[in-house]
């Protein structure tokens, strides 16, 4: 459970939403496993609103996540994936062990193991030009999915990240459960935005490349072309951990002449997503690969037009609701931004949206896993017995 301060990523909103799912339930005992050494504050808030639960502190790293030491943490757990299980753990009588993070059960676990997995993007061919230490990162990555058949269930966040997922691990086939994420924000009923706000056309989560920076901002640049600089554009996600991701939305900008009109706030909290959503001319959110697209229900939650790459994982997000683009084509892109601003198109988002958001809540996704949670143990239990029974047999 190890998230970083501000904004949070999708593993680490997966990892917040179903701890808070499970703490409201009353029938799971919770053990938070996190890095040994100074926690973020917000992740010290959100283990005690299970005040009930257990921590568990492995490790002597910092739970503070960097840029700079993504590429230490993903070996780090391909070692771990080769070791039995910590004696720290062992010592923890404990029923399921839920790993969020792609990293499969340790070898020999004396408990069941649960793993979800949230994209498959690692088996993806790397861009032209990639270097070589990203691509042996990919492998590592790419070898920890395989290993996801050790567990004893797996769940995929979006039926298109199952479909990919069982194509690259056969051995899956027939074993993955598919568990939409739950979504919260506060006060996420819709309500009128005050007529003096500046209008503006939101982003929501890193712009990394596979985000289609290069497409959204030159979208936004023919959009203001077209119509003047009536609108901004905010770009909120992690950005205090991935300092150098901003940097590059900023020169980009200036290089297309619109700097003055995107804005990057920091730290983000949840109501002042909640707002972003619920104010904005549309969420844009033009990605060429996603695992599920979260950002696409919070939207419609608020009942916000959604503008979105028209792939599988985005589509099971928004629906028939959404305004669906090739992100390819920045001409595409900012004529779902103008489509968005129909007034008969916001009135019908408006009233469909909350209600096609109701099926992606925190107590669903919360109950499925705990089913999941049941199969896991029978399955454990089942082969530990089998175990049990080879061993007892006379030679």
């Amino acid at each position: 459970m190890n998230a970083p301060s501000g904004g949070l990523g999708g593993i680490a909103v997966l990892s917040r939403n179903l701890w808070r799912g499970l703490a409201r339930r009353g029938d799971v005992e919770l053990l938070a496993v996190v890095a040994a050494g100074e926690l973020a504050p917000e992740l010290v808030a959100l283990i005690a609103e299970a005040p009930a639960a257990s921590v568990v502190a492995l490790g002597g790293r910092s739970a503070r996540a960097s840029e700079g030491s993504g590429s230490r943490r993903l070996l780090r757990r391909f070692i771990e994936n080769e070791l039995p299980v910590p004696n720290r753990l062992r010592s923890v009588p404990i029923d399921v062990l839920h790993r969020l993070d792609h990293t499969a059960p340790p070898r020999r676990a004396p408990f069941a193991s649960v793993t979800t997995i949230c994209d498959s993007i690692a088996f993806d061919e790397p861009p032209r030009g990639t270097s070589l230490r990203h691509r042996v990162l990919l492998k590592c990555e790419q070898r920890m999915l395989a290993l996801s058949h050790r567990a004893d269930a797996v769940a995929a966040i979006s039926e298109t990240t199952a479909r990919r997922l069982v194509q690259h691990v056969p051995s899956l086939a027939g074993r993955v459960d598919v568990v939409f994420i739950g979504t919260e924000l506060p006060a996420l009923a819709p309500q009128a935005t005050a007529a003096d706000s500046e209008p503006y056309f939101l982003h929501v989560g890193a712009l990394v490349e596979r985000k289609n920076p290069g497409g959204l901002l030159h979208a936004f640049a023919q959009f203001i072309a077209r119509n003047g600089a009536v609108a901004h554009l905010v770009c909120a996600g992690p950005y205090r951990t991935a300092p150098a991701v901003a940097a590059r939305i900023h020169v980009l900008a200036r290089q297309l002449n619109i700097d003055s009109l995107v804005r990057i706030p920091d730290n983000v909290s949840d109501a002042a997503l909640a707002e972003l959503y619920r104010g904005c001319q549309a969420l844009v959110y033009p990605s060429f690969d996603e695992g599920f697209g979260l950002p696409l229900v919070e939207a419609l939650a608020t009942g916000t037009p959604c503008v979105s790459s028209d792939i599988s994982a985005c589509r099971e997000a928004a629906g028939t609701l959404g305004i669906y683009v090739d992100p390819h084509s920045p001409d595409s892109i900012a004529a779902g931004m103008e489509r968005a601003r129909d007034p008969a198109h916001r009135r019908r988002i408006a009233e469909g949206g909350p209600v096609w958001a109701q099926q992606f809540s925190i107590a669903r996704m919360a109950e499925n896993y705990v089913q999941i949670y049941g199969q896991a143990v029978a399955r454990r239990q089942l082969a530990n017995a089998s175990v049990r029974r080879g061993l007892d047999a006379p030679a």
